[in-house]
């Protein structure tokens, strides 16, 4: 007798609870789909749309909306090819694109609340950060904000090479407003970029004009200095011209900083005849 209506029960109870963390799961996701709506992700970007609504978490879904938020800061889109009223729409989201900047980032805070090791919040938060302060012209005061997510991302999946590299390429981009360079927490993310042959195609000219500064840093600051160590490693190739950093960065670590200012001499007059 006892088992016949307790069957029954734990089975209403089981769908009590299931009713209940649907509920929950929707409220946590509301954020997002609003998201979605306000800043038009079904029309202008559909496989995001679907991609917030099916995924397996609340956090995950305010990953991809950070992520949408990152293709419409730095991405393009040729108005030419696409539909008038689609064309609009996305019009119209440029004129919002701070808001929708805005909204991402207190979505990847609360997807941080959620799941704070999960190393694609940390790095999702930090280049929305960094493209708020980009757009803003503050790449200057405060890189912390946008640097210190993307450090504990690289730490926590150090094999993505993805991560050092966009670091690198913010560091070198906002490099001209910061008021002092920190060499231990520069040298890992160069080195983790320059493992990276297009990045160092795509950023020759920049890493010459930064190693320029070598001679300067060392006269004031050797231990700054050592900061542009890992930029020398972009001047050696091999018999296949392929980059190899590490052994010039071990050979960078055994100068002096006059012997370092002079390599750096050195190898910014031979980059005039490089390709």
């Amino acid at each position: 007798m006892f088992s016949r209506l307790a069957v029954p029960s734990i089975s209403l109870v089981l769908a009590g609870a299931s009713v209940a963390l649907y509920v929950h799961d929707a409220e946590k996701r509301a954020p997002a789909a609003e998201f979605v709506r306000r800043f038009h992700v079904s029309e202008r970007r559909p496989e995001y749309a679907e991609t917030i609504r099916f995924v397996p978490a609340a956090d995950l879904a305010g990953e991809v909306a950070g992520e949408v938020a990152l293709q419409d800061a730095l991405g393009t889109v040729s108005l030419a090819e696409i539909e008038p009223a689609q064309r609009e729409l996305w019009i119209d989201n440029l004129a919002d694109l701070d808001r929708e900047i805005e909204a991402a980032r207190l979505l990847l805070l609360q997807s941080l609340r959620e799941r704070p090791g999960w190393p694609y919040h940390q790095s999702l938060l930090g280049m929305i950060e960094y493209v708020r302060a980009r757009r803003h012209v503050q790449l200057g005061p405060a890189p912390d904000r946008w640097l210190r997510p993307l450090e504990l991302a690289m730490r926590a999946s150090p094999k993505d090479s993805m991560l050092a590299t966009f670091a690198a390429e913010a560091l070198l981009e906002s490099w001209p407003h910061l008021e002092a360079v920190d060499a231990g927490r520069v040298n890992p993310i160069f080195r983790g970029a320059l493992a990276d042959p297009s990045f160092v195609s795509r950023h020759y000219i920049e890493l010459v004009e930064l190693l320029g500064l070598a001679e300067d840093l060392a006269e004031d600051d050797p231990a700054e200095a050592v900061a542009i160590l890992a930029l020398l490693a972009a001047l050696e190739e091999d018999d296949d011209g392929i980059i190899g950093a590490e052994p010039v960065l071990a050979a960078c670590a055994r100068l002096s900083p006059g012997e370092f200012a002079t390599a750096g001499r050195l190898a910014a007059g031979g980059a005039e005849d490089h390709p």
